[in-house]
């Protein structure tokens, strides 16, 4: 039994794909996309400040390849107006707009 459970847990940690910025964090926001391999198409995309809180989570449902150069831009761009808006954004939609993904 232990075995199993040790096992499944094995599995979901290895089914979630995780894609962060690989540069140092010298802007006062990051992002993080999260997926899992089951869903690939599921992608939720959060953005953090300074003191690692949350300030704006987005899904966006459609193909987010994060090692596009582009997809990465966007997401630094959209970093940088939360930074500069520094508020707290609900529903504004804000990666679905900069993107154009199909969805």
């Amino acid at each position: 039994m232990k075995k199993l459970i040790i096992t499944l847990i094995a599995i979901a940690i290895y089914a979630t794909n995780t894609y962060a910025q690989n540069l140092p964090s010298a802007q006062p926001v990051s992002w993080v996309v999260e997926s899992t391999v089951y869903q690939p198409k599921i992608n939720t995309v959060k953005f953090y400040d300074d003191k690692s809180q949350l300030i704006y989570q987005e899904t966006i449902y459609g193909k987010l390849d994060v090692k596009k150069k582009y997809v990465r831009e966007a997401l630094n761009q959209a970093c940088e107006k939360l930074y500069a808006q520094r508020r707290d954004i609900k529903n504004a939609n804000l990666l679905g707009l900069a993107l154009s993904i199909k969805q």
